[in-house]
Formats: structure tokens, C-alpha cells, sequence
């Protein structure tokens, strides 16, 4: 599974219309990476064993630094550099790394929002949890993370490691949930910053999905948080089952669990592997009543 997760952290589309420097995921060397590890899973198996992989962010983060310090032209400088003002920890540094005779700074991130109003606005794009916002994750990569390496405190952490200067980027990852409800504007509308390639799926409540008759699959799964970033699976690990089986396995999740479910699903090609045909997030009937109320949308 790590594998997959992390050919899906390298090949997704990036969330952004804004390629980070350098790009590293069109570079030939991750080409072979990849081809490599999936000859020989067993370096990355061994980098993984006993780091905790539960929060995703964090799982991430491992799978880019994995990437990166494994990747002949890179040389790793370091991760999560703590930056301190008055003994306060005032922000981290998320990798630091040196490519053709240069140093780079990225700033790391892996989100899934649901879009709850026009697609225009960036605050209207809320987790699955009601914790943050699109809106609100941008402005503390773009207002806070990006600028840190220039302020006094940042530049005196590059300094003593010996560095005057770091080209900076956001690297964001994920997947964009459109509503399927007609009352909701087109799902090409989005925020400027948005990649017109970015990587989409559909929300629908537990009502709406008890209306819906035309979803057609073979196969899907109620994905566990770890398994958000995998792409295809095998049929095994799968359930086999229509849009019937689909609603009363969300009916009984939902009803436990009270909280949003994202669904993999799949059409069988006769295939040893099912590659994902859509994403989608099943969510309870108050949730976007108090989506919109949590954030005042």
C-alpha cells in the first residue's frame, strides 16, 4: 500500500495553478525512482517502520522526504526546521534542499475540502471535520510558512546552515469535493489560484444519496483516513456491490460514526487491479447546514 500511496503523493495533480520550483514530479530521475520501487518496495518499507503514519499530513510529509532523498540530484538539508523567537517557537520550515547548485524551500500540504457556495471563493471550501477552510490553509502557507525563511529569525536558522538563500514553494496536494445538488453553481467554477487540472470528486448527503438511482460501479470502498491517498486497489480489498449495497453500507457508517465518509469507486475491466473512477464524500443531513454556520458561509 505504501507504494501506491506514494506513486499517488508524486503523480496527483498539484492543487495549485502555480508549479513549485523545482518540478520535480516531470523530472525523469522520479520517473525511475518509481519504476525502481516498485521493482523493490523494501527501502521504502524499512524508512516507514515505526514512524507514524496515522496523521495523513504527517504520512505525507515522510513520502515527499523519502522522494526527495532518494532522488540522485538532490541533496536533503533538512526537515521540519523549528524557527524560535524568545524561546517561542514561532513556525517550522518544512524541507530545505539543495538541486543544480541552489537552494529550495517548500512548504508541504495534503488537504480534501467540500465546496459549499459558488466554487469562486476559497472560505467556502470546508474540511470534512468543519475544522479549516481552503481559505484559511492558503493564508497560512502564503501569509506565514512561505514568508518565515525571510524574516530575522528564519534568515538567522538558514544562516547557521550556511545558507543566504532559498527559492520558495508551495507543494499542495489533494482533492476538491464538488456538490451534487442542482442548486449549486457548475463545478468548473474555482478560486483563481486553483489548477483547472486539479483532482475533483462529489459530496452528496445521506438523503440525496437514498434519491439517487443512476451512480453505476461494481466495486467500492469506505475508505479509512490512511487510504485517502490510494488509487487502485485489488478486487480483495474491495467491496463487490451496486449503489444498493453502497447506501446501506453509508446508511449504517454514517449513523455510527456521525461524520462524513469518502467512497472509492470502481467499474471492473476485468482487471487484476481497480483503478479509481471517483471519489466521493457522503456526509450527514445537518453537515452542510453546520458547514455553513462554522464558518459563516
Amino acid at each position: 500500500m505504501a507504494v501506491r500511496d506514494l506513486q499517488w503523493v508524486i503523480s496527483s495533480p498539484l492543487l495549485l495553478d502555480q508549479l513549485p520550483h523545482p518540478n520535480l514530479f516531470a523530472d525523469p530521475e522520479t520517473t525511475t525512482f518509481l519504476k525502481n520501487l516498485q521493482s523493490d518496495p523494501a527501502p521504502l518499507l524499512e524508512y516507514l517502520a515505526g514512524k507514524e503514519t496515522k496523521a495523513l499530513g504527517i504520512y505525507f510529509e515522510q513520502l515527499i522526504l523519502f522522494w526527495l532523498d532518494n532522488l540522485p540530484s538532490i541533496s536533503l538539508i533538512g526537515s521540519n526546521i523549528q524557527v524560535f523567537q524568545d524561546k517561542r517557537t514561532i513556525g517550522e520550515i518544512d524541507v530545505i534542499f539543495e538541486h543544480g547548485q541552489k537552494i529550495f524551500h517548500w512548504e508541504l500540504a495534503v488537504k480534501f475540502y467540500l465546496n459549499i457556495g459558488s466554487g469562486l471563493k476559497a472560505d467556502q471550501f470546508v474540511g470534512p471535520r468543519l475544522k479549516d477552510t481552503l481559505g484559511a490553509k492558503l493564508s497560512r502557507i502564503f501569509d506565514h510558512q512561505i514568508p518565515l525563511v525571510k524574516t530575522p529569525e528564519g534568515k538567522s536558522k538558514l544562516a547557521k546552515l550556511n545558507i543566504d538563500e532559498v527559492v520558495s514553494s508551495a507543494v499542495i496536494k489533494g482533492i476538491l469535493f464538488q456538490p451534487c445538488a442542482p442548486q449549486f453553481p457548475p463545478a468548473n467554477r474555482l478560486p483563481t489560484i486553483i489548477s483547472r487540472n486539479y483532482r475533483h470528486g462529489s459530496w452528496i448527503t445521506v438523503k440525496m444519496l437514498e434519491n439517487l438511482e443512476d451512480l453505476s460501479f461494481t466495486h467500492f470502498l469506505v475508505m479509512d483516513k490512511i487510504q485517502w491517498f490510494t488509487d487502485y486497489y485489488y478486487p480483495e480489498e474491495v467491496t463487490s456491490g451496486n449503489i444498493v449495497a453502497l447506501k446501506k453500507r453509508a446508511k449504517e457508517q454514517i449513523k455510527d460514526r456521525n461524520m462524513p465518509i469518502m467512497v472509492c469507486l470502481f467499474r471492473s475491466k476485468n482487471s487484476d487491479i481497480l483503478k479509481s473512477d471517483d471519489r466521493l464524500f457522503i456526509v450527514p443531513d445537518d453537515w452542510p447546514r453546520l458547514a455553513a454556520e462554522s464558518h459563516n458561509c
